[in-house]
């Protein structure tokens, strides 16, 4: 554990929401959410270090730790209170951390900043002249960027250590 509730904790967290969450339907009627809606926001973040070499070296060991620390200030900072947890693995050949981030509208999608550049393109006025084909090719543009900024955002944040 690096942050946040344990892997079961979070799970049983997360299915009590899902279990009270409704939706108003257009008649009045409440509703339980759709069982396929997306409800949980999972993130992996990797350190371009090998597991063999931190136990050889301990600099590289506490640089790995501070990277953990910069990386769960990077994710409180973006999703606030709703990151249940951040969890070490050591699994495979470079060290990494699963984050799990519980929207408060379950809805995953409203914390995913391409997805929602993307729709915020495809949900306003058409520019003159756009057909269908060249409005989703703006959408997609507008996903990129908001995802490459998303990325920077966390290598300047968790990664970049100026001289």
């Amino acid at each position: 554990m690096v942050y946040g509730l344990s892997v079961e904790d979070a799970r049983h967290r997360h299915d009590e929401a899902v279990t009270a969450a409704s939706v108003t339907i257009c008649n009045g009627q409440q509703r339980s959410i759709r069982k396929d809606q997306k409800t949980l926001v999972t993130i992996v973040a990797s350190y371009p270090a090998k597991m063999e070499e931190l136990g050889n070296d301990a600099a590289l060991a506490a640089d790995v730790r501070q990277w953990e620390a910069r990386t769960v200030a990077w994710l409180r900072r973006q999703y606030g209170d709703q990151v249940l947890s951040v969890v070490r693995h050591v699994d495979e050949a470079h060290p990494h951390l699963h984050a799990y981030v519980l929207p408060f509208d379950l809805k995953a999608q409203s914390l995913h900043s391409g997805a929602e550049a993307k729709r915020a393109v495809m949900s306003s006025e058409r520019c003159p002249g756009e057909d269908g084909k060249a409005r989703n090719r703006r959408g997609d543009a507008a996903y990129r960027a908001a995802m490459r900024e998303w990325q920077d955002s966390y290598w300047r944040t968790s990664v970049f250590r100026p001289a």
